[in-house]
């Protein structure tokens, strides 16, 4: 038993692995309740709502309701993850491949480079250009992104833009973003400024694929899972932990799945923090 705590409703957490999904709720007196039930794969979401109808609690009185999932980590590890493209502004298609000159082996004559998240030919210039300081040298070509956007149809699940200087400046990003959702329905479009708005292109561009890649499973899980527990009965925000031991709601986490690529493993280095300190 916790020291007594009074919440107005239900806390829940439920983390999901390979095999379980385990699932705790602190009751409003501090009590504390478990429950596990076998994780069913292609089917995460039911896993979940197993779990928690273990527990035998009204979903409607859950104040706060937190999940932990490998979902993203699983799809980059065994890269099940989308059919990728990336748009870049003319003259930067290479940043992702050519990457840094720092290399974690350098003497290792059997070193292998993790393969890429996209070849070559799925990288796609569009002519734009904004300078450092915000003018405007190239601006954004409705048709010309619009005739790009027929390239793409059919092909991909996802679309990364990363354009130069546009983590300071995102408008031309936004705007060919805007027209690449617009013409390409069905498919997930994720831009740099919105995911890793810093500078250094290889960075930004790399973390933005990372997310672009895992986007379309991460939606169709967690936009799944808010379906099943809202038929339940949750009237609270579904919670999702966040790689740096935070928690989004599930609606960011559709629109920055990249941020949940640790989401399951770092509950246990949370706790374990929180229980050392005690």
């Amino acid at each position: 038993v916790l020291p007594t705590v009074e919440f107005a409703g239900y806390r829940v957490a439920v983390d999901i692995g390979g095999t379980f999904t385990d699932a705790v709720v602190v009751m409003p007196d501090g009590t504390v309740r478990s429950s596990k039930s076998p994780s069913i794969p292609g089917n995460q979401d039911q896993s979940v709502a197993a779990a928690v109808d273990l527990l035998g609690l009204p979903l409607d009185q859950v104040d706060d309701f937190i999940h932990g999932t490998t979902t993203a980590l699983n799809a980059l590890l065994e890269r099940r993850g989308a059919r990728l493209a990336m748009v870049v502004t003319t003259g930067f298609r290479d940043v992702y491949e050519i990457g840094r000159a720092n290399r974690p082996e350098m003497y290792n004559i059997k070193y292998h480079r993790p393969p890429m998240l996209l070849r070559r030919k799925d990288i796609f210039e569009t002519d734009e250009r904004v300078a450092a300081d915000g003018d405007v040298l190239v601006a954004v070509n409705e048709p010309a992104v619009t005739s790009l956007a027929q390239r793409i149809r059919g092909n991909y699940d996802a679309v990364a833009v990363c354009l130069i200087n546009s983590y300071r400046w995102p408008e031309h990003e936004l705007q060919i973003k805007g027209i690449l959702e617009r013409e390409l329905p069905g498919v997930s479009v994720v831009a740099s400024s919105d995911i890793a708005p810093e500078w250094r292109e290889y960075e930004r561009f790399s973390t933005t694929l990372v997310s672009a890649y895992v986007t379309p499973k991460i939606q169709n899980y967690l936009g799944a899972l808010e379906e099943r527990l809202s038929a339940g009965g949750l009237r609270s925000p579904l919670h999702v932990m966040q790689s740096n031991g935070g928690v989004m709601t599930a609606q960011t986490g559709l629109k920055r799945a990249v941020q949940t690529l640790f989401s399951g493993p770092v509950g246990g280095t949370v706790a374990g923090e929180t229980l050392g300190k005690e």
